[in-house]
């Protein structure tokens, strides 16, 4: 299952002109595994998507320690936040200001455990604040990231990108060369579509 989108959901509105940051610390901080795999495994994810969070709590520690701790492929996430999902795109800053630190895995891995609590909170910024201090972050300069909207370029191109490939609803998974899975498939799925990514890239 996934969150799908009707076929006139149009992408993010416009970002204002953001301070500068170090997009590409930013950007290198949301891939994980060796730079050597021959093999990409691209997540397009919405951080208030409920299928979003079954595919991390049930199959993505699988994944990573089956084939991106190993090398065998290398992941990213990418941003595919729904138009109705009012939330997912203060969610995705959240969580790539949390890069300019290094901790963008962490603040995903939060996120997604604290789904319901930043979801249903009347303002859900001081629970990202408390999940941003619960981590590890110098909080003020990632506020500053998160308020000024630093990253919401990289989330709006994020969104273009995974629309050009095929994805309309999340999770979806680009696992090599193609658009492989889509929803919070079991583990079982996911291994075959890899694995046969890898016997293509030998």
């Amino acid at each position: 299952m996934a969150c799908a989108r009707p076929d006139d959901d149009a992408p993010p509105a416009a970002a204002p002109t953001p301070p500068p940051f170090d997009l590409n610390r930013i950007d290198q901080s949301r891939q994980m595994g060796s730079p050597t795999a021959k093999v990409w495994f691209i997540v397009g994810s919405d951080f208030q998507c409920p299928f979003c969070k079954t595919f991390h709590h049930d199959t993505w520690k699988q994944i990573e320690n089956e084939y991106v701790k190993t090398g065998k492929i290398r992941a990213a996430f990418l941003n595919h936040p729904m138009s109705f999902h009012a939330r997912a795109i203060p969610a995705a800053e959240v969580a790539m200001c949390a890069g300019a630190q290094d901790r963008f895995w962490v603040m995903h891995d939060s996120l997604f455990v604290n789904q319901e609590k930043w979801v249903n909170a009347s303002d859900p910024m001081p629970v990202f604040e408390s999940l941003a201090k619960s981590i590890g972050l110098d909080v003020d300069p990632w506020r500053s990231c998160v308020t000024s909207h630093a990253t919401r370029a990289m989330v709006e191109a994020d969104f273009v990108r995974t629309s050009q490939v095929g994805i309309k609803g999340t999770p979806s998974f680009v696992i090599g060369d193609s658009l492989s899975v889509v929803g919070a498939a079991p583990f079982a799925e996911f291994k075959q579509a890899i694995d046969a990514a890898l016997a293509r890239a030998r």
